[in-house]
């Protein structure tokens, strides 16, 4: 189970996420939020870097993720990035090795709190920058 450190994920939501895995329906589970909850520069940046890092997910950035054994081993092994594209090499990694994927709603909190240490454009350019990357070098 993997949930961002910024206190956007609901804890409580985890077993909707495990559902999946423990139906053995999905070995990689991805949350995703509905645009309606998202700032409307976050929509965009999602947009493009999910038509980038590619996959059949709705949320390919999202850090909420349940993963079965499978996907464990196969990734834990193979994961290189260690920075705010982890989300996209997971998912591509994932989708290469035909792993079976499940999405499911959550809910994010965008409250007064600040939710990221990074500028979100700065963000979006690093990821993309980052998936170019992973791109060029298959």
């Amino acid at each position: 189970m993997l949930l961002d450190g910024d206190g956007q994920h609901e804890p409580n939501e985890i077993p909707q996420l495990l559902v999946p895995i423990i139906n053995d329906a999905a070995d990689l589970v991805i949350g995703f939020q509905t645009f309606g909850q998202m700032p409307a520069y976050r929509r965009v940046g999602r947009k493009v870097l999910d038509h980038a890092t590619g996959g059949p997910v709705r949320d390919s950035q999202c850090g909420f993720r349940a993963l079965n054994r499978r996907a464990i081993e196969l990734l834990a092994g193979t994961l290189e990035k260690d920075d705010f594209a982890v989300e996209s090499e997971m998912t591509r990694i994932a989708n290469e090795h035909k792993l079976r994927f499940a999405d499911v709603q959550i809910n994010c909190k965008y409250g007064d709190f600040k939710t990221s240490t990074k500028n979100p454009v700065a963000h979006g350019v690093g990821v993309l920058n980052s998936v170019i990357g992973l791109i060029a070098e298959k």
